[in-house]
């Protein structure tokens, strides 16, 4: 039976290999234990993989990612950030779920931090002008009172897409709503 690399008995060479040394992290990462000096320990033991595969691979998208949830862990927010703009910019596929969830996850559910949320969306934007990011990305505007900015994302998105269509008015309409309530005008 053959064993992927991230299995445990799986022998590879981590110097030759740095995606191995990323997966065996990535698993170690979602195992952790709750014991604060186990966990510590752990931690440590994943960063350093982590940095190992970087240094070998600095193009890594899954070593950036796992380095920005090391930093998260020790409330590192701004290299946190540093490390899944880089992945983000790294990334073949902007649709890659590591890097959406991890920031998502960080930013938006965990630290309500809307103004790095909408830096990250904006690079994310750019590279794939779909509507759930558009969506995401002016919800993130309205949350930061930036009404402007998020009726001018619409109207932009709406200049080079007819897809969706339905969706983006529903969406400016409930924006215009929003904006009348906050009684700027």
């Amino acid at each position: 039976m053959v064993k992927w690399p991230w299995q445990k008995g799986a022998k590879h060479s981590e110097k030759d290999d740095p995606q191995s040394t990323i997966n065996e992290a990535w698993d170690r990462y979602t195992h952790l234990s709750f014991k604060k000096e186990r966990r510590n320990e752990q931690l440590s033991e994943i960063r350093k993989m982590a940095e190992q595969a970087l240094s070998i691979d600095p193009k890594s998208v899954d070593a950036h990612v796992l380095l920005g949830y090391m930093e998260m862990e020790e409330k590192q927010y701004d290299r946190m950030e540093e490390y899944f703009l880089k992945a983000l910019e790294l990334s073949d596929d902007p649709y890659d779920e590591l890097t959406w969830d991890a920031v998502i996850m960080c930013l938006d559910d965990g630290l309500k931090d809307y103004p790095r949320l909408a830096r990250y969306l904006e690079k994310f934007y750019e590279k794939k002008k779909e509507y759930f990011v558009l969506e995401y990305l002016v919800n993130t505007y309205v949350e930061l009172n930036h009404f402007d900015k998020a009726l001018a994302m619409i109207d932009n998105y709406l200049l080079f897409s007819s897809k969706d269509r339905k969706k983006v008015e529903k969406l400016r309409s409930k924006i215009e709503k929003r904006f009348r309530k906050s009684g700027e005008h």
